[in-house]
């Protein structure tokens, strides 16, 4: 079908909702006497990078943005701790607090966290700490390959 617009979805949204909460009470409640592991989930965010020129003197005063293919590069700049940990001889140290992977397209970074989160209310404090992480080590990398122009943008599509 065709997705529809915020305020074509207005009418459906309530269905969605709970339709959303009782598959998530369904699995839990099919889980809930499990007593081979815990409860595991996660969170991911995309990345979009969007290289920021400034404005042509003879042109505009409207900076132009572009979409950078930089992606490939800095993953594999940011996931160096990843890998020098799984080729070490004793690689069950420590886990690595974040995760990176290639997403859509070249203009686009998934981060992760580490590991996954339990089941344990103390965990849900963990998720912002570990955004914020994330999201000084993206722009750590992108200043020190001197592409201070590169903003890293959270949004759901691009342009």
């Amino acid at each position: 079908g065709k997705p529809l617009d915020w305020h074509a979805s207005a009418p459906f949204r309530p269905e969605v909702k709970r339709l959303g909460i009782t598959q998530f009470i369904a699995a839990y409640r099919a889980n809930a006497s499990r007593c081979d592991t815990f409860l595991k989930w996660g969170d991911e965010v995309e990345y979009t990078l969007v290289s920021l020129a400034a404005p042509a003197a003879t042109t505009s005063t409207t900076p132009t943005a572009r979409l950078s293919t930089l992606a490939p590069s800095l993953i594999s700049l940011l996931s160096a701790e990843e890998r020098a940990r799984l080729a070490s001889p004793n690689p069950s140290g420590p886990d690595v607090e974040t995760l990176w992977r290639p997403e859509y397209a070249r203009w686009q970074v998934e981060g992760t966290p580490g590991g996954p989160y339990r089941a344990f209310v103390g965990d849900l404090g963990l998720v912002e700490r570990n955004m914020a992480l994330r999201r000084r080590e993206i722009e750590k990398v992108l200043g020190d390959v001197g592409r201070a122009d590169v903003a890293v943008v959270c949004v759901a599509a691009f342009p």
